[in-house]
């Protein structure tokens, strides 16, 4: 059985190969190794395949720990559907929250099963906290990467011409109505943040951070406001969004 295993490591010479000696020592056997930056400053992220006769879990590297006390966070990727994270604690949570980030990057634009883990996983009150932070990274991180170098637009071409393309990479977008300067009404089907859920309130947050994320990195964009209308969860036809943006004159 194959594991992948994701260690969270403070960014230093040598810490990959003291994290690897320490596995070989211990009896797991290493198919594949990588390191790469993490989205904290002065982290990085460690990621292993390993292969063993049954499934691997955190308490498997109860040892590890020890003997690798720099260890921040270890993911296995494999809790079972039933069990979920509840965590008070701010930094457990932020590289929690890396984990999953690093996920979604690797994963995009087909980020769907990730965000069901996400789902499976968090207890509610931790989910969205989770959710929110990653839609407002990923949503920065897609202008950046994408459409950053395409040039400054006027409000109502930045949300035609970026941000409608740019959601329509990973969600089925309905409608994308503008109505009147940095106005627009946005419609999705098939929302993958609130599959299967159901509830009383709006539960797309990772949707509305995503927007929120993406128009806030736009250079002449001043203040932007996300709000869902209607929710597939809450039992509507569509997740309905409203956004008002302002532009830098």
């Amino acid at each position: 059985m194959i594991t992948n295993v994701i260690f969270t490591v403070p960014d230093k010479t040598g810490i990959l190969g003291k994290v690897a000696i320490v596995l070989l020592n211990n009896g797991f056997q290493m198919l594949e190794q990588s390191m790469s930056p993490s989205d904290v400053e002065g982290q990085s992220l460690i990621k292993i395949k390993l292969e063993a006769d049954k499934a691997i879990n955190e308490d498997d590297f109860s040892i590890l720990k020890q003997l690798v006390p720099e260890i921040i966070h270890i993911d296995c990727g494999n809790k079972p559907a039933s069990s979920t994270i509840s965590t008070s604690d701010s930094n457990d949570l932020i590289a929690l929250t890396k984990v999953y980030f690093d996920r979604l990057v690797d994963a995009y634009p087909q980020i769907a099963p990730i965000i069901k883990t996400i789902n499976s996983e968090l207890d509610v009150a931790t989910r969205n906290e989770v959710l929110s932070t990653l839609g407002r990274a990923l949503g920065r991180r897609q202008y950046k990467t994408n459409y950053a170098l395409g040039g400054v637009l006027n409000i109502d071409k930045t949300l035609q011409r970026m941000l409608k393309p740019c959601l329509k990479e990973f969600v089925e977008v309905e409608q994308f109505d503008l109505s009147g300067s940095g106005s627009a009404e946005i419609k999705l089907l098939n929302c993958p943040v609130c599959l299967n859920h159901i509830s009383s309130s709006p539960d797309c947050v990772f949707i509305s951070e995503f927007i929120n994320g993406f128009l806030k990195s736009v250079p002449n964009i001043q203040d932007t406001s996300v709000k869902q209308m209607q929710c597939k969860a809450m039992g509507d036809h569509s997740c309905t969004f409203n956004i008002e943006s302002t532009q830098i004159n």
